[in-house]
């Protein structure tokens, strides 16, 4: 069994800190702040023209620090991170090493919030379900676009006849 690096003993000590620029998976450090990202967990365009989940989508317990490469696969849904921390997964162990996982990967305690284990709850993690919704998202914002845009036709006029 490989040992964990020593970023992810740290990140599971009392001082975590949330803000460190580490991954909170693979304990990846990151002093230059390119690799490791804030991945949403509730995407975003789900939230898209929703105004009860705007307020949602952008509250710090809807993200998770990850590397690039595990950001990806995570928004591919080809990674699930389960409501204990633990992860899910068909990638085999060799994909796992390459993006610096392996399956015993998990969050720290300190990162499961009650907030935060309420969005990976709700969190879409079937491919298939997920570009559905995705999709009907989309579809609804354009429907709400052009039914403003509609409004505010017939509001500010516009006719040939208009003329002052």
């Amino acid at each position: 069994m490989s040992k964990r690096p020593d970023a992810y003993q740290r990140m599971t000590s009392k001082v975590f800190d949330e803000f460190e620029n580490t991954c909170w998976l693979s304990g990846f450090e990151d002093p230059y702040r390119v690799v490791v990202h804030e991945a949403h967990i509730f995407d975003k365009v789900l939230c898209e023209g929703d105004d009860s989940l705007t307020e949602a989508m952008y509250s710090y317990s809807n993200r998770l620090r990850l590397t690039a490469s595990i950001h990806a696969v995570f928004d591919a849904r080809l990674l699930v991170i389960n409501q204990d921390g633990s992860i899910t997964t068909a990638l085999s162990d060799t994909q796992l090493k390459a993006i610096g996982l392996t399956r015993s990967a998990h969050l720290p305690q300190q990162c499961l919030t009650p907030e935060r284990v309420k969005f990976l709850k709700h969190r879409i993690n079937d491919r298939g379900a997920f570009h559905l919704a995705s999709e009907m998202a989309r579809h609804c914002k354009r429907v709400q676009q052009r039914e403003t845009t509609s409004a505010n036709r017939s509001v500010g006029g516009g006719g040939a006849g208009d003329d002052v």
